[in-house]
């Protein structure tokens, strides 16, 4: 049982994790490539691609029968943290560009989630 919860536990960090530090090294990278709406055009994209990634890890690192779970953890502090960042933002950013990434968020990691599951054959996935 503990550690069950340890794993799910590390999982939804893992994917946080993971979501936060590719995405400030991403958007780093793109503001000095790319402006203006080209810039949050491409920001999305690859946010999308990010959040996919993470869902992945979700299936992967949690226990079988964890994993929507940690999905569902994944989602709810990734939905509390956009929109946080959705007020913090408002007047800064384009408003289409915001509710997107918020609009985008549980959709990907849900799909990641599901890739996963397909990747990795339930009898193969931790016990």
């Amino acid at each position: 049982m503990r550690s069950t919860a340890l794993r799910t536990t590390l999982a939804v960090l893992g994917a946080c994790t993971l979501t936060a530090g590719l995405v400030l090294a991403e958007e780093k990278w793109l503001a000095r490539e790319l402006h203006g709406n080209r810039y949050y055009e491409a920001d999305l994209a690859l946010q999308c691609l990010i959040e996919l990634a993470a869902g992945i890890l979700c299936s992967m690192v949690a226990r079988r029968g964890r994993e929507q779970l940690v999905a569902a953890w994944v989602i709810g502090l990734g939905l509390i943290v956009g929109t946080f960042s959705l007020a913090l933002t408002w007047n800064t950013e384009p408003h289409w560009y915001a509710a997107a990434l918020l609009c985008a968020w549980a959709p990907c990691i849900w799909a990641g989630y599901r890739i996963g599951l397909w990747m990795v054959p339930a009898g193969r996935r931790s016990r």
